[in-house]
């Protein structure tokens, strides 16, 4: 994506043979969450970029942490991780795939419970 500076994943899902495949620089890790905000040069500008992102759901500014998984198998401690990482950087959001309403629903409840509003959990749409 045109979006992102950095993609976060780990050795399985890319290998370090493919990492010039990827529009961001890559940090790998277990985690397996990619981490994005602006983009920094290339083709397209500020103003293309904010619209993409605004077509995503996505706020035009901020670091992204997207889930690269099935959103039903996170686990307590990635969850953790990933609202404290949104209680560091107020402008940061959570990008989640689509499972369904009451699982949206549940992902909102938790992240009230970090202090997190529901605005900063963005599901992809179905």
């Amino acid at each position: 994506s045109p979006f992102l500076d950095f993609e976060w994943s780990d050795p399985v899902a890319c290998p370090p043979e493919t990492q010039h495949l990827h529009s961001g620089a890559m940090m790998l890790s277990h985690a397996g969450a990619l981490l994005g905000g602006p983009a920094q040069g290339g083709t397209v500008g500020p103003a293309e970029r904010a619209d993409a992102r605004e077509r995503a759901g996505l706020p035009r500014e901020g670091i992204v942490l997207l889930v690269l998984g099935n959103a039903e198998d996170i686990d307590p401690p990635v969850w953790s991780a990933w609202m404290e990482g949104l209680r560091v950087d107020k402008k940061a959001v959570l990008w989640l795939p689509f499972v369904n309403q009451h699982a949206v629903h549940n992902l909102h409840e938790q992240a009230k419970h970090w202090g997190i509003p529901k605005r900063r959990v963005v599901c992809a749409g179905p």
